[in-house]
């Protein structure tokens, strides 16, 4: 149960972290713009997290 805060905690982290790469992936594009977009990289980079890859705009190398 004491690693539930921590847990927390990382997930917290990456929730901000997830928000700012949006935001600065969204203010280069002309096409990045809607909530589908948000919520569809949202989703992308839960699945990178959970793979134990990187951001989805660094994985596909």
């Amino acid at each position: 149960m004491a690693q539930a805060p921590r847990l927390w905690g990382a997930d917290r982290r990456h929730g901000y972290e997830t928000v700012t790469r949006w935001t600065a992936l969204a203010e280069k594009s002309d096409d990045l713009h809607g909530i589908e977009d948000f919520q569809r990289y949202m989703l992308e980079a839960r699945a990178a997290r959970e793979a134990g890859a990187t951001w989805p705009e660094e994985g596909a190398a």
